[in-house]
């Protein structure tokens, strides 16, 4: 019972985080309706693709390297560049939202090319210790995020206007499927499926229920942040939802105005320390993962002050794309969506199909339904480039 809780809580901890900042503004666009929807079916989507990573990863005798062990060496280049995409976009997208809201904080509206600057000094610094003392500062701060976090979302439900709320807005099909690909990346626990596996000894039952309830969680909280927090700038701030809708609003701006409505005490303050901590835990989590295998590629290759230089790797050019992109919270994100989606829904569907499985573990995967998945994925990315 512990492993199975444990696996819970550290599938929906891979999941909360930064990304769920940036619902709010692209379900603006679409309304409160459209937005459950999409978010429920993008939790579908991405549980059942999960099916398929663990069906893979308990049929997998390399248990190093299933996708070069079912595809070979060309397929395993492909998912190391999409990983190593998504990590870049990820930070790229983290340090301009984190940057962003230190500048609403502050009340600076102009330098956010320095505080920009700063905070990525402040990011390297922090990778050059110990990979303990990053792990322990991360342990901390996703504490600190979490207890706030739970108390902001309580708030945010006495706050919640049941008669006004913003349902519907006009908005077509490339819109909708546009935003799923930013979705996706709320559920990006991909990353996790080798770690579960191991920790829960193959056992497929508690795998698959660690991945439904793990999954559910984040589900949850998303519809109740976003929805909640919409309904909020709608029923006190009309002008700005409607920026919102054009997508005009920067993600500063948004914690600004949601931290004014939700009077409590010092909630206001909090909310600005909710985000930052928020983001400064998934930047250590996506950095981490992105320096290490930097790290181990130069280390490998007997190249000295490899600390050093993977950290710079790693830093330097999510920080160029983030000083150099307006309004790159939301666009980013979206554009690391599609790099998720190839490795959660288009490559486990693929490996699937190749692999010659021998035993199935679990027993709900319909090869119609995989097929289904892999055309809604196509058209997701085609849709996303697109709009």
């Amino acid at each position: 019972m512990n492993k199975q809780i444990t696996s819970i809580f550290l599938i929906a901890g891979s999941c909360i985080g930064a990304g769920m900042f940036a619902l709010p503004l692209a379900f603006a666009q679409i309304g409160i309706i459209t937005s459950i929807i999409i978010i429920v079916l993008i939790w579908w989507l991405t549980y059942y693709t999960s099916l398929i990573s663990i069906e893979l990863n308990l049929n997998s005798k390399n248990k190093l390297n299933l996708t070069e062990e079912f595809s070979g060496k060309k397929a395993s280049l492909f998912e190391q560049i999409n990983i190593n995409l998504l990590l870049y976009s990820l930070l790229s997208a983290y340090i301009y939202s984190c940057s962003s809201i230190i500048q609403k904080l502050i009340g600076i509206n102009d330098n956010l090319f320095l505080i920009q600057t700063i905070l990525t000094i402040l990011i390297i610094i922090l990778f050059l210790f110990k990979e303990e003392i990053i792990s322990k500062f991360n342990n901390i701060a996703f504490i600190m995020f979490v207890f706030l976090f739970i108390l902001m979302i309580l708030k945010i439900l006495t706050c919640i206007n049941l008669s006004n709320v913003p349902l519907y807005e006009n908005s077509n099909f490339t819109k909708v499927f546009s935003i799923s690909s930013l979705v996706f990346t709320s559920f990006g626990y991909s990353i996790i499926f080798n770690a579960i596996r191991d920790y829960c000894g193959n056992d497929s039952k508690m795998i698959k229920k660690a991945y439904f309830y793990g999954s559910i969680i984040p589900m949850i909280i998303y519809i109740i942040w976003a929805c909640g927090s919409l309904n909020i700038i709608y029923n006190n701030n009309i002008d700005f939802y409607n920026s919102m809708i054009n997508n005009n609003i920067e993600i500063g701006d948004f914690i600004k105005q949601l931290s004014k409505y939700i009077n409590f005490q010092n909630l206001q303050f909090f909310i600005y320390i909710i985000s930052i901590l928020a983001i400064i835990t998934s930047i250590v989590g996506a950095g981490f993962c992105l320096k290490n295998s930097f790290k181990n590629i130069l280390k490998n290759k007997d190249i000295k002050n490899y600390n050093i230089i993977s950290s710079l790797i790693t830093i330097i050019p999510p920080y160029i794309i983030s000083a150099f992109i307006p309004n790159a919270f939301v666009k980013i994100l979206n554009f690391g969506g599609i790099f998720l989606i190839n490795v959660s829904i288009l490559l486990p569907i693929y490996l699937y199909f190749k692999a010659n499985i021998e035993r199935n573990y679990i027993k709900i995967i319909n090869k119609y339904a995989l097929i289904f998945c892999f055309i809604i994925g196509i058209l997701m990315i085609i849709l996303s480039l697109i709009y």
